[in-house]
C-alpha cells in the first residue's frame, strides 16, 4: 500500500443529512500524510463558500458525467463516505472491478466483495470484510488531551447545541423556543449553527467552525441531532441527549439509548414536542449530578479514541 494513491469520494450534505461524512475525511486526511490523496466532493450550492475555510483543494464529482471514472487503474485505493453509497458503489461495480473501502454507516450497502465500516453498529465485529462497532469511528487526536481534563461538575451551567450543518431555521426556532421555556435561566445554552441569529437572554448563536472542539470542555451536556459528533461526546464522557430531525436520527437515537450511550428526548418535527415526559426527562439530566456522572462513567469506557489506528491498519492491509 506504500505507493498507492487514495480518493476519497465524500459530500458536506444537505440539511441534516451528510456534514458529517465531510469532516470524518477532513480528520482521517491527517492521518494519511504518507499517501497522496485526493479528495472528490459531491457539488452543492451551499458546500460553495464553506471551502474558503478550508486549505485544502477539493475536485468535484458529478454522478451523471461521462468522464467520472477516469484513468483510475490498481494503483488507486478508493474510499466512499457518504450518507448514501449506494449509487457511487453500482457505479465503481459497472466500470471497475475492484475493492473499495465504503463507510456503510446505515447498513445502504450489503457485500462480500468490498470492505465496509460501520461505527453505528455498537457490538464490535471484526470479519474478513465487516467492521463493526464505535471504535472504528476516528476520534481526532486532539480530544485525547481534553478527555483526560474533561470532568463532570456537580452543577450545569452551559449547554451545547448542535442540530447538523443546516437544519431548518423552523426547527432551530422550535428548539430554542422548548429551551428557552424549560431551562433555568441561569444557564448559558450555545446554538452551534451556519445561520445568523440573534443572542436572546441566556441564549447564544456561535458560528460552526471547525475547531470548535476547542472549547467544547467548558460544556456540562450537549443537545445533539444524533450524528456523527456523538462518538466525540460520548468519548470524552459528555452526558448526550437526542433531539432528532430526520428519521435515520430518530432510529440510532433510540438505538444508542437502548445501550445506554445517550438519551432520547423527542424529535423535533414530533407534534407532541411540548410533552411533559421529554421536558421531565431534560430536567432530570441538568439537575442530576449522579445521573451524569453515571453516563459519563460509561460511555467512556465503550469508546477507547482508536479508531483512527484501527482504519490506518485496514488500509495499509490492501
Amino acid at each position: 500500500m506504500k505507493n498507492k494513491k487514495i480518493i476519497i469520494f465524500t459530500e458536506y450534505g444537505n440539511n441534516t443529512k451528510g456534514s458529517g461524512h465531510f469532516y470524518r475525511v477532513l480528520n482521517l486526511l491527517l492521518n494519511l500524510k504518507k499517501f497522496k490523496v485526493e479528495i472528490y466532493i459531491k457539488k452543492i450550492r451551499k458546500f460553495a463558500d464553506l471551502t474558503k475555510n478550508f486549505k485544502l483543494k477539493f475536485q468535484f464529482y458529478n454522478l451523471k458525467s461521462k468522464n467520472f471514472i477516469k484513468n483510475y487503474s490498481d494503483e488507486y485505493l478508493i474510499i466512499l463516505d457518504v450518507y448514501n453509497p449506494s449509487l457511487l458503489v453500482n457505479k465503481f461495480d459497472n466500470l471497475l472491478n475492484k475493492k473499495i473501502i465504503i463507510f456503510n454507516d446505515l447498513n445502504f450497502i450489503s457485500s462480500n466483495k468490498h470492505i465496509l465500516i460501520n461505527p453505528q453498529k455498537i457490538q464490535n465485529s471484526n470479519k474478513r470484510n465487516l467492521f463493526e462497532g464505535l471504535n472504528y469511528f476516528p476520534i481526532k487526536k486532539n480530544f485525547k488531551e481534553i478527555r483526560y481534563k474533561y470532568r463532570i461538575r456537580q452543577k450545569v451551567k452551559k449547554i451545547f447545541v448542535f442540530l447538523g450543518s443546516f437544519p431548518s431555521k423552523k426547527n432551530i426556532i422550535k428548539m430554542q423556543i422548548f429551551l428557552n421555556k424549560y431551562v433555568d435561566k441561569s444557564i448559558q445554552i450555545d446554538f452551534y449553527v451556519n445561520y445568523d441569529f440573534k443572542d436572546v437572554g441566556n441564549i447564544s448563536f456561535k458560528k460552526i467552525d471547525i475547531d470548535y472542539y476547542k472549547f467544547i470542555n467548558k460544556y456540562d451536556i450537549a443537545l445533539i441531532s444524533g450524528g456523527f459528533i456523538k462518538f466525540e461526546l460520548l468519548y470524552l464522557g459528555m452526558p448526550v441527549a437526542y433531539f432528532t430531525i430526520e428519521k435515520h436520527q430518530l432510529n440510532l437515537a433510540k438505538y444508542f439509548t437502548k445501550n445506554r450511550l445517550g438519551y432520547f428526548i423527542n424529535n423535533i418535527n414530533s407534534n407532541d414536542f411540548y410533552n411533559k415526559k421529554s421536558i421531565s426527562f431534560l430536567s432530570k439530566i441538568i439537575q442530576s449530578y449522579n445521573f451524569r456522572k453515571k453516563m459519563f462513567n460509561y460511555s467512556r469506557k465503550k469508546i477507547d479514541g482508536y479508531g483512527i489506528q484501527r482504519i490506518l491498519d485496514i488500509i495499509k492491509k490492501i
